[in-house]
Formats: C-alpha cells, sequence, structure tokens
C-alpha cells in the first residue's frame, strides 16, 4: 500500500492502515510541533521567563558585605566572587600592611642621622636616610633659617635637604653637566676641522674633531652622514661623485649664496621644511652628474626638492649654465 507522508511529503509503502509517517523521525517531529502549540508549552515557557526574571532582579538587588580592612558595612551589586574591600584604598592599606608583617627586616650598619637607629636592609635599597618621618622632618627644621649660597649662580637660598648645593634645577643641571659631561681634558689639545680653532676635547670624546655642536653639523652635511633615508641616497651617491671632479660642499653655504631662491623656477625656498617634503631645499646639479658635470660650488645651485626631481638629467640645466657665463 502506497501512502504519503504528512510531515515531509514522502511516498513509502506500509502495510499498515494507522501509519501516516514514513519513519520516526518525522513522527517525533510531528508530536514537538503539536506540543509547541498546546497550552502545556506556553504555560511552562511563561514558568520559565518567571524564574529567569527573579533571578535578574534578584542580582540587580546590592547585598550587604563587610570589609576586612575597616569593619565597615556597604552594599555592593556583583555578580561574581563576593568583595573583601569597600575601596581600593582599604585593599592597598591591608596588602600593604600583610607585606610589612611578613617581611623579615635585616639591620645593617647604616645609620639614622637624627636617632642613631641602625636602617633595615630594605630601606638601604629603597634609598631611605631616615628611620622613619619624624626624624625625616627632625632634619627638615634644623635646616630653616639656614642660608646657603649657590655654587652656581651665587645667589643666597634656604636649603631643603642636607647636602644641597644649588638653589633650584636648573643650577643643579649646569653643574651636572660641568662635573660630568663638561669635564675637559687639558692635556690634549686638538684642531677643529672646520674652523682650525684649537680646543681640549671632553673626557667621555677624546677623538672628537670639532669644538662645538655648529661645526659637528656642518661635519654632517659636508661628509653626509646623515640617518634615515637620506644616509641610504647618500651612500648610494657616494660611487658616483667620487667618480667625477668634486670637493667638499657646504649646503648652507650654497643656499645663502642663492639668497633661499629655487634656482629653477625663481621662488622663495622656505628654510623650516625638511626631506620629503616636495617645497623643502635641495642641492642641485647645474650640470647633472651623468652628463658629465662635477661636484663642485660653481656647479651646484639650491632649488625645491619638486623642481630638482623634475628637471632629473634633462639637457634644459646645461642650457641654462651656458646663458649664465
Amino acid at each position: 500500500m502506497n501512502k504519503t507522508c504528512l510531515k515531509c511529503g514522502n511516498e513509502f509503502e506500509t502495510n499498515r492502515t494507522r501509519k501516516v509517517y514514513c519513519n520516526e523521525v518525522c513522527r517525533m517531529r510531528a508530536e514537538q510541533e503539536r506540543y509547541r502549540l498546546s497550552d502545556g508549552y506556553k504555560r511552562a515557557k511563561a514558568k520559565q521567563s518567571q524564574r529567569r526574571n527573579e533571578r535578574k532582579k534578584a542580582a540587580r538587588q546590592p547585598k550587604k558585605y563587610v570589609c576586612q580592612e575597616c569593619g565597615n558595612e556597604f552594599e555592593k551589586n556583583n555578580r561574581g566572587l563576593p568583595p573583601k574591600y569597600c575601596s581600593h584604598k582599604c585593599s592597598s592599606n591591608f596588602k600593604s600592611r600583610q607585606a610589612r608583617e611578613n617581611r623579615v627586616d635585616v639591620l645593617t650598619d647604616t645609620l639614622c642621622p637624627t636617632c642613631s637607629k641602625p636602617l633595615t636592609q630594605h630601606q638601604v635599597n629603597r634609598g631611605v636616610t631616615h628611620c622613619s618621618q619624624v626624624c625625616y622632618a627632625a632634619t627638615r627644621r634644623t635646616l630653616i633659617g639656614t642660608v646657603r649660597k649657590c655654587v652656581v649662580c651665587g645667589n643666597d637660598f634656604e636649603p631643603r635637604q642636607k647636602g644641597q648645593k644649588c638653589c633650584d634645577n636648573k643650577c643643579a643641571k649646569k653643574q651636572a653637566d660641568k662635573t660630568k659631561s663638561g669635564l675637559k681634558d687639558t692635556s690634549i689639545v686638538l684642531k677643529c676641522v672646520i674652523c682650525g680653532q684649537e680646543f681640549n676635547p671632553s673626557v667621555n670624546h677624546r677623538n672628537q674633531k670639532t669644538c662645538s655642536k655648529r661645526c659637528k653639523r656642518r661635519v654632517d652635511s659636508i661628509n653626509k652622514l646623515k640617518s634615515g633615508y637620506r644616509g641610504k641616497v647618500n651612500c648610494s651617491r657616494h660611487n658616483v661623485i667620487s667618480s667625477v671632479e668634486s670637493e667638499a660642499i657646504d649646503r648652507l653655504i650654497i643656499f645663502e649664496r642663492d639668497k633661499w631662491i629655487c634656482q629653477v623656477c625663481g621662488k622663495k625656498v622656505k628654510q623650516d621644511l625638511k626631506f620629503p617634503n616636495p617645497m623643502s631645499p635641495s642641492l642641485d646639479h647645474i650640470l647633472p652628474l651623468s652628463l658629465g658635470g662635477s661636484h663642485t660650488r660653481a656647479n651646484v645651485q639650491l632649488a625645491h626638492l619638486r623642481c630638482n626631481l623634475k628637471k632629473s638629467d634633462s639637457g634644459g640645466a646645461q642650457l641654462r649654465l651656458i646663458s649664465e657665463i
């Protein structure tokens, strides 16, 4: 006997007259659909949603707890573990007190300058000079009313610390520069490679070649030792420059000679712009190196970076050189 399944609609063969589903899966799905449409299923879902709402409402209500540090009662709406402290201050105080109680203090030979009590190893490691705040305040009180002279500027001031020699932070920095990096080695006399002035090198840099930072920047611009992308470009061009007639060129001197005016477009060049800004100053070869030009002062000029790249190695620069001559 051929029948059609009431659930999936497929035809199936059976000898039973009451069988209306092709298999057990279709029968179970049909029973589930009938149960979902019944009143019992709706009542069960309503009870389940009611219990869920009650649990959410109970979770929203704050609960009372007792702080382990101060002992005060506080209310907090917490869904996770119950809190132990009423605030972050009580938490930090409790943890620091526990650390002090568990720490074993070992006494050292360093004594407090006020009460002559030995300091602990923990205090020495932290750089503490007094055993307590009371002793530190006592030494501060002894300095009130005393007057000292600043070793840098010579002004009178009231010291705040026992070994204070400078009146403020500016004088302290100057004194530190003199004592550390500002020491000169008088036994060595060198000659600056830029200005030719004789100078004594610093103790930390006995092989320095310049007398000041200004001369150092000139050396960097001449030798093209700047870091970053310009350094890579300059290193790649070193072989090209060394193969033609060349001389040491200071870019600032060339820029000042051309009065900070682009020799290609005739517009003014801003001094504060830097590479890779298209309007930044650049050194342009009038007759390109690829066409036989030399790396000399007479063959270089100031130009915008955009104008320099746009001109490239075209022959227009050679005609301009001939016209100027």
